[in-house]
């Protein structure tokens, strides 16, 4: 059963070796006749073996738990003490497999025992395994330091562990950890149909969603949400129909920064993410907003992290850490994902993955706008890779051209040159920007790069808009806030899906940090 046990995850064999040191040397010290420590050491490696009974999509979410994904991993505690039960042996290991979630204070799972009616192998390992666990990286959070860990294990003394075995692992756990890390090796069906009634809760706690906006206004909120979700599916459809007009190379990046435009007025984020499976890769061709160009060099092997989660199970995630995404900037601002598969013909695309600042922030009415518009975003992704095709392309739904604004930031240096300041700066820049043009959405689509998206606005309006920004821009450079020099080009997709472009200021090859230049001044108007 060790090898079995071993194998349940990416985590399990360290982890169970760890758990199992700590455990051995944590019995010597409370003075365990040799029987209960044979049977603390069989135990120790199959505690959770029970685990074989919960789906690998719940076992390896990088996210907390449903309460329906949590009463699901309840079961491991008894089907893991049902298989060991089994096995016969000639020592109590079973009663230690079952009780390792209990509680000191009676509100642990699956019996709600309290005190010393818990076996004390399951006291034990409920302890050393909880700080094993959180000193280690999982799939739902990074790994705390040796101190963060032993304090969070101190709060719960006399709550959910045993105070004497929380005094000598606060003690010990130093010592014990060199002492697993230097001895690291290099080398029965369960009942169906449980429920455990005890248990409100995994350690972690359980995936939250905030209350939707107008939650508890009753119908009226209903229809006008169903009447903005209508209005924003029509929205993305248009995005659609444009994309065609658009060199292929460019397509998803300006999808992404589009649907981002479109989306918030959904669904409130930070950021947002367009990937693209390829094999057995997620790599990004489309992200804007917060962290646009540390998300943008993603990849993610299938399977791994949030997005990679996501696509190996195909089923969405709601409020994970985006910490744990490989690759992903480790002092990032970003605290919650929003995640959903991209299928097309019940064939994967990709996954399109929305972050916001603010932990726990997502509402599962978020969940449900984005699972609507998964598969119109999954087509696509699927038609911004197409080459065009002039024959058969289908019309614009609008009479009325569409305007994209281009704000290049030149003078700003790269996230790597200038590290969170120039970062810092280019966010300055999307705010102000969002500020002066109102009549469009803004969103960040390069390293140092906005665009603007704009419906029935008169060309009068938007140039006197454009004015505005240019000034607010150079006023950051007298703020002595960084050297901000925007070149500006205005592209119109008109509804015979041609192109006309319009440049403003010094053009992007020719402009100089520091140079003067008119407010406001056409330099090029060419048809392509």
């Amino acid at each position: 059963m060790c090898p079995v046990a071993q194998a349940q995850d990416d985590t399990t064999h360290s982890h169970l070796h760890r758990v199992q040191t700590y455990a051995l040397e944590i019995g010597h010290e409370l003075g365990l006749p040799d029987t209960e420590l044979k049977a603390l050491r069989a135990a120790a490696i199959l505690h959770d073996v029970g685990k074989l009974a919960v789906p690998e999509h719940i076992i390896s979410k990088p996210g907390k738990l449903s309460p329906e994904e949590f009463e699901k991993m309840k079961t491991h505690t008894v089907v893991g003490g049902e298989i060991v039960e089994q096995l016969n042996f000639p020592f109590a290991v079973a009663p230690m497999v079952r009780g390792h979630h209990e509680k000191w204070d009676g509100s642990g799972y699956p019996d709600g025992l309290a005190g010393e009616d818990i076996p004390i192998g399951a006291r034990i390992l409920s302890a050393v395994d909880c700080f094993d666990a959180l000193v280690t990286d999982r799939q739902y959070r990074r790994a705390l330091t040796l101190p963060e860990a032993i304090e969070i294990v101190r709060r719960e003394s006399g709550k959910a562990f045993d105070p004497r075995i929380v005094a000598l692992l606060d003690q010990r756990h130093e010592q014990l950890e060199r002492l697993a890390r230097s001895s690291f090796p290099t080398t029965c069906q369960p009942m169906s149909a449980l429920k455990v009634m005890r248990g409100n809760a995994p350690d972690a706690g359980l995936e939250v969603s905030q209350p939707g906006a107008g939650a508890g206004d009753g119908a009226k909120d209903s229809v006008e949400r169903l009447r903005r979700l209508v209005k924003v599916r029509s929205a993305v459809n248009s995005v659609a129909e444009a994309l065609q007009s658009i060199p292929q190379v460019s397509r998803l990046v300006v999808a992404a920064g589009a649907l981002s435009a479109l989306l918030r007025e959904m669904v409130t984020h930070d950021a947002l993410v367009l990937f693209e499976r390829v094999e057995n890769r997620l790599l990004v061709q489309g992200a804007a907003g917060v962290d646009q160009e540390f998300l943008s060099r993603l990849e993610v092997p299938e399977g791994r992290g949030v997005a990679g989660w996501v696509a190996l199970n195909r089923k969405p995630i709601l409020n994970a850490d985006p910490k744990v995404e490989p690759g992903m900037a480790p002092d990032t601002e970003l605290r919650a994902v929003l995640g959903v598969p991209l299928l097309c013909q019940e064939s994967l695309r990709g996954v399109i993955c929305l972050y916001r600042r603010q932990k726990d922030s997502f509402t599962r009415a978020d969940l449900q706008v984005i699972e609507y518009l998964a598969h119109r975003i999954a087509e696509i992704a699927l038609e911004a890779k197409a080459p065009v095709v002039d024959e058969g392309r289908p019309e614009p739904s609008t009479d009325e051209p569409m305007q994209v604004i281009t704000v290049a930031l030149q003078g700003v240096p790269s996230a790597e040159a200038g590290g969170p300041a120039a970062e810092r700066l280019v966010q300055r820049c999307l705010d102000i920007a969002r500020e002066s043009l109102t009549s469009g959405a803004c969103e960040r689509i390069g390293r140092n790069e906005l665009a603007v998206w704009i419906r029935d606005v008169p060309t009068e309006s938007i140039g006197l808009q454009l004015g505005a920004l240019q000034t607010k821009l150079g006023e950051l450079s007298q703020q002595g806030l960084g050297p901000v020099n925007p070149a500006i080009e205005a592209i119109t997709i008109n509804p015979d899906s041609t192109l006309n472009t319009t440049s403003f200021g010094a053009s992007r090859s020719e402009q100089k940090p520091g140079a003067s230049r008119p407010a406001y001044e056409p330099l090029t108007d060419t048809n392509r």
